[in-house]
């Protein structure tokens, strides 16, 4: 695993740049104090027992929209260099027109 993420490093990784310019741990304090709504989360106060799953961490679900439409936004590149290199319809690849 660590390899995989050298390499990313390496390639130029969007999130790696990403969080070295936004301090996302400077969100936490305010995040830990949001109201909890949906009941989606429990005050440490009401979580007195250790059964069930322990709960998400703030930063990562205040990054994971940032992740998502980054992600989306390569996709929708690729998709557009995909579409920039076929041949316009009724024509093969080879530039001869179908019949």
């Amino acid at each position: 695993m660590n390899r995989r993420c050298e390499g990313l490093d390496e390639k130029g990784d969007p999130l790696v740049v990403i969080a070295a310019i936004v301090p996302f741990d400077s969100f936490r304090p305010k995040l830990k104090a949001a109201p909890i709504k949906g009941e989606l989360r429990t005050s440490d106060a009401a979580s007195k027992n250790l059964a069930g799953r322990k709960p998400f961490d703030e930063v990562a679900v205040f990054k994971a929209p940032a992740q998502r439409a980054l992600y989306n936004l390569f996709d929708d590149q690729a998709e557009c260099q995909r579409r920039a290199h076929l041949p316009p319809p009724g024509h093969s690849p080879g530039g001869v027109a179908k019949e």
